[in-house]
């Protein structure tokens, strides 16, 4: 797990020239989790951008609770904020 915050961090989708509100979830070398109250298809891409990275992903699994659409995103590519430390104790 490179990141998994004790809260949800906002992000902007990008989805056929539309904008979204999302939070991220988790994120891994390869996944990316996200909550959204929009539904996207699945296998759609995205794009998406918050003050810490932005990268672009497929989605490949949707589930639907409580009004919240909780997607994960299969990273075609991911670029971090110069300077950002993953994985790491301070």
């Amino acid at each position: 797990m490179l990141i998994q915050p004790n809260q949800s961090i906002p992000l902007v989708l990008y989805f056929k020239q539309r904008q979204l509100s999302a939070y991220m979830s988790a994120l891994t070398d390869s996944s990316l989790t996200i909550t959204c109250e929009t539904y996207i298809d699945k296998h759609s891409i995205v794009s998406f951008v918050n003050p810490y990275f932005r990268g672009q992903g497929s989605i490949t699994d949707i589930r639907f609770e409580k009004a919240i659409f909780t997607y994960n995103l299969d990273i075609a590519s991911i670029q971090f904020k110069p300077g950002i430390i993953i994985n790491q104790k301070i």
